[in-house]
């Protein structure tokens, strides 16, 4: 049964100039314990769909379509009902924990709060549920953390507390949204292990945001790939690392150094949003760009090892 399934989603922003596409006919979906690898360059859409299934883009955003989630349209429920959801049963783990976390409160009472407001706990055991979850997350010395600021943790240490945050509710989805960026290396991987361990331990699924495709390899059962707003491949992460279809995914994996293969670049830069191009939106960076790729769009068709292209190199 699917979890999550985003259908025919699209969102524009209103600007000086008018309405501008950054979101267009996205649909894919999710069932319990998987993790889903959404990638692409910035500013393909990735935040924006995170934020949309959370419906937490401001009034200036237009959006149309449907997320469902466990079978009710998440844009279409009252805003009381919306809020119960969010932290209840879908969390997110934004890119900046020092921006995530007052800097004036210290950890047990940001952990705290939520818990004292969404399952009205006594003080007392708040605190106690505040320091498992500061073990779980991996905390050594639970309870002196839970008396500090943000500015006396690393950042992975912050990172940790914004995951114990996340999970507290035992939320049925988690949205993590690049949440490795700020990180050193080795910081980084403890994360991502932390993760995978929360993931597997609670069967949540998720939904992992990046551009970095070695973690995909590493931590995600899918992936999608964005380009300009659009899903233009969908597949299996083991599928996907063996033979990616689309020219786009075969550049990422080429620039990223994922097979051995020498560095090759994607030639050109990613359009602006409000001078988007005809037809297949890749097509002026394609190689293998043809007359029918300029004059038409692709359409999302299904491959024959179950996952999904948007190219007419494979018959669209």
């Amino acid at each position: 049964m699917k979890l999550l399934e985003i259908e025919d989603l699209s969102v524009s922003v209103l600007t000086e100039g008018g309405y501008v596409d950054i979101i267009s006919g996205l649909s894919f979906s999710i069932r319990k314990g998987e993790i889903y690898g959404l990638c692409g360059e910035s500013g393909c859409g990735k935040t924006v769909t995170a934020l949309s299934i959370l419906r937490l883009l401001g009034s200036n955003f237009h959006i149309k379509g449907s997320i469902f989630f466990s079978g009710a349209n998440l844009l279409s429920i009252p805003e009381k009902e919306m809020r119960q959801i969010r932290g209840g049963e879908i969390s997110i783990v934004f890119q900046e924990p020092m921006t995530s976390l007052n800097p004036v409160l210290k950890i047990g009472e940001q952990i705290g709060e939520m818990l004292e407001v969404q399952l009205k706990l006594k003080k007392k055991e708040v605190k106690d549920r505040v320091i498992e979850l500061l073990k779980e997350v991996g905390f050594e010395d639970p309870e002196r953390r839970y008396h500090q600021y943000p500015h006396q943790l690393s950042g992975g240490q912050r990172q940790r507390v914004l995951i114990s945050m996340a999970i507290a509710l035992n939320p049925k989805l988690i949205i993590c949204d690049e949440p490795t960026t700020a990180l050193d290396v080795a910081s980084e991987w403890e994360i991502l292990n932390l993760l995978l361990k929360l993931v597997k331990q609670r069967n949540m699924a998720m939904i992992f945001i990046t551009h970095n495709l070695h973690i995909v390899e590493r931590l995600c059962t899918r992936v999608g790939i964005m380009y300009l707003g659009r899903l233009i491949e969908e597949q299996k992460k083991d599928i996907f690392f063996e033979r990616p279809l689309h020219p786009y995914s075969q550049g990422l994996l080429s620039s990223a150094l994922i097979r051995g293969d020498e560095l090759k670049p994607i030639k050109g830069t990613v359009p602006d949003l409000r001078n988007i191009p005809s037809g297949c939106k890749f097509h002026p960076r394609c190689d293998y760009v043809m007359d029918v790729c300029i004059k038409e769009e692709p359409k999302f068709v299904k491959t024959d090892n179950e996952g999904y292209v948007r190219c007419f190199l494979y018959g669209t």
